[in-house]
């Protein structure tokens, strides 16, 4: 099912330190959206120093108002501008969204902070207590908050994908303030980075002003160890059932299948799988287990997009006193009718109807581009993917689908099974 869809257009082109620059203009509103994404997650974290690459997304936000006399947040906001960053197992990505007519003091604010360490030390401790904090809202505190922790360390024993993104608290403690700046200058140096800018802009006007901030920065690119990941995994040979006694008012199970990674045709296909199971009254899992059956209380199919694979996972809450072995026989089921017969040519239309109204409605926003051109142009040095995935998926047939379940979708896989603790 090919489709002619309206395409972004984008320039590209590299400084002679190694930073890759992605252009794009849309003039639709007058602001600015900048995404800086560096090469470096969690899985690059030191050994015994879990959650150092998140710590150091905290800190890259600190230390402005001890040469400026005003903090980061404090500079941007007068300039009308909004900022925000998040870390995962693969990238570290920063944004800022200013109006176009400011746009380059964010160019500025960026290349002051990836330029040198602004933080010092109490910098330091502050937010590493804050971090021990958002670890304990988020996770430690939440109900079924340590689902990362308990998947990661039973999924990847060979890997930097072991350990949740945020770490454990005992290793997050024992970071030092040397250990963040060795971490800084390991990674955050330009040949792994890209930065997108999307948005009311001119190409000559923002290629000169980018060069102006970004190619005459001494530390940006010296004191680099060169560290590429070497990736090993070992695949789950069977079955593994985990029962955790957590505060939780009501049993949930959480299945990981392992997979092929993004930007493959079985990550495609999976998408679509995820779609027919889950999403909205009428999907697979979500009428038979709470219209028909009447045993789940919330359904969620999800995939955790790795660099080198990809996870599958159904997460079902459960009615309270339903037995999560009877759940997990009805979730099999429904996954082994993908194995054995074709998904009806209408349910199919359907989803794929669905993803493609999700794709462009996506693409409404300047910010998401500028994303997925950072995230596209460092895992897969392809910009013009974000022309293709959607295709990607429209082109999935009912024969991908069942290959797709019979290979991935079977015994192989973890199960973890949360119980109140009073059961």
């Amino acid at each position: 099912m090919n489709r002619i869809n309206p395409k972004i257009e984008f320039k590209t082109f590299t400084l002679e330190d190694g930073l890759k620059v992605i252009l794009s203009v849309n003039k639709k509103i007058p602001s600015v959206s900048q995404n800086i994404t560096f090469k470096v997650g969690s899985k690059n974290d030191f050994k015994g120093r879990s959650g150092i690459a998140h710590l150091l997304e905290h800190l890259m936000f600190e230390g402005f108002q001890n040469k400026y006399e005003l903090g980061f947040d404090e500079i941007l906001e007068s300039y009308g501008g909004e900022n925000n960053a998040y870390t995962n197992w693969d990238l570290t990505g920063y944004y800022i969204n200013i109006p176009s007519h400011c746009f380059e003091s964010a160019l500025w604010l960026d290349s002051c902070r990836f330029s040198e360490i602004c933080f010092d030390e109490n910098d330091f401790n502050i937010q590493k207590s804050v971090v021990l904090e958002e670890n304990l809202k988020t996770h430690e505190n939440v109900s079924y908050g340590t689902v990362e922790r308990e998947s990661s360390k039973l999924l990847f024993t060979d890997n930097g994908y072991n350990m949740p993104v945020i770490g454990l608290p005992e290793e997050i403690k024992k970071i030092s303030f040397s250990d963040v700046k060795n971490f800084y200058r390991s990674f955050y140096s330009s040949e792994r980075a890209v930065i997108s800018i999307v948005g009311d802009i001119d190409y000559s006007v923002t290629e000169k002003l980018v060069r102006k901030y970004f190619s005459q920065i001494p530390n940006f690119r010296q004191d680099v160890r060169k560290k590429e990941y070497c990736f090993f995994d070992t695949p789950l040979k069977g079955e593994i059932i985990s029962e955790i006694k957590s505060e939780v008012n009501l049993p949930a199970v959480f299945i990981f299948y392992k997979m092929p990674a993004k930007g493959t045709k079985e990550y495609s296909t999976a998408y679509l799988i995820k779609k027919f199971l889950s999403s909205g009254e009428s999907s697979a899992l979500v009428h038979r287990l709470q219209y028909t059956k009447c045993l789940a209380n919330e359904i969620d199919v999800y995939i955790c997009e790795l660099e080198f694979l990809s996870l599958f996972v159904i997460n079902v809450v459960a009615n309270n006193n339903t037995d999560l072995d009877l759940i997990i026989n009805e979730i099999d089921i429904e996954l082994n009718s993908l194995k054995n017969k074709s998904v009806e040519e209408n349910k199919l239309l359907k989803v794929k109807n669905k993803i493609e109204t999700e794709y462009y409605f996506k693409l409404q926003s300047s910010s998401v581009i500028a994303e997925k051109l950072s995230e596209y142009s460092l895992l897969f040095e392809d910009c013009n993917k974000i022309n293709n995935e959607l295709n990607d998926f429209l082109n999935v047939s009912e024969n991908d689908i069942l290959s797709f379940a019979d290979k991935f979708l079977n015994d192989k896989r973890l199960i973890l099974k949360y119980l109140p603790e009073s059961k």
